[in-house]
C-alpha cells in the first residue's frame, strides 16, 4: 500500500518593518514573528516564512503577495498580516487604510490561505502628520468591527495597553527612540497577541 506523505503547512508573516528583519536596533521586527512562532505548541508548527519588508504600504504588499507568497503557498497555509502604520504616515484616511487591508486579506483567502489580520500599535516618526496616531487608532476601531468579513482571525495588537494611545509612543521600555519601531520588550507583546490566534488555526 502506498501512503501519500502529508505536506507540512506554512506560515507567512507579512507586513512592514514591524514584521521584518533589518538587523538593526530600531527596525528589529523579526523578533516578533520569531517569538510568536517559537511560542506555538511543539509538533504543530508550520514552516516559518518571515516576509515583512520595511517601508512597504498595504497596497504594495497586496501586489507583492502574488510573487512573494503565492508561489510558495498552498490552500490552508496561514498568513499573518500587519500593516496600517505606513499608510497612516502617508496621511490616508482610516477607512481607506482598512479598505486596503481588506483587499490584501480577500486576495489571500481567494487562494485558500487562512488569514490572521492584526491591528497596529500606535506609532509615528518625527515629521509624520500630526494626526498619524489618531488615524491609526481610528483604523483599528474599524478593523475590530469588520475583520470577520474578510479574515479568519483578529490579533488585536493595537489593544495592548502599552500600544493603544498617543502617550504610549514615548515609553522607552516598549518603543525605540524613533517612537515608531519597538524594543525587544515591545515585540514580545506583539507576539503575545498574535501567537494564540495562530494556535487556533493549527
Amino acid at each position: 500500500m502506498i501512503v501519500k506523505s502529508q505536506r507540512q503547512r506554512k506560515i507567512f508573516f507579512d507586513g512592514n518593518s514591524l514584521s521584518n528583519f533589518a538587523g538593526g536596533s530600531v527596525a528589529n521586527g523579526f523578533e516578533y514573528p520569531m517569538s510568536a512562532y517559537t511560542s506555538l505548541t511543539d509538533g504543530t508548527r508550520p514552516v516559518f516564512y518571515p516576509c515583512g519588508v520595511g517601508s512597504k504600504r498595504t497596497a504594495t504588499l497586496t501586489t507583492d503577495f502574488l510573487t512573494k507568497i503565492l508561489p510558495l503557498s498552498a490552500p490552508n497555509d496561514i498568513v499573518v498580516f500587519m500593516e496600517i502604520t505606513n499608510e497612516s504616515r502617508d496621511g490616508l484616511a482610516a477607512q481607506t487604510m482598512i479598505d486596503n487591508v481588506q483587499a490584501y486579506c480577500l486576495q489571500a483567502r481567494s487562494y485558500g490561505l487562512k488569514v490572521i489580520v492584526c491591528t497596529c500599535p500606535a506609532g509615528k516618526l518625527s515629521g509624520d502628520p500630526s494626526d498619524t496616531v489618531t488615524r491609526e487608532l481610528a483604523a483599528n476601531v474599524i478593523l475590530r468591527a469588520t475583520w470577520s468579513t474578510f479574515a479568519d482571525k483578529l490579533a488585536d495588537v493595537g489593544a495592548v495597553t502599552q500600544f493603544d494611545s498617543q502617550a504610549d509612543i514615548t515609553n522607552t521600555t516598549y518603543y525605540n527612540a524613533d517612537q515608531l519601531h519597538l524594543t525587544s520588550a515591545g515585540y514580545v507583546l506583539v507576539a503575545n497577541a498574535v501567537y494564540p490566534q495562530i494556535q487556533t488555526l493549527l
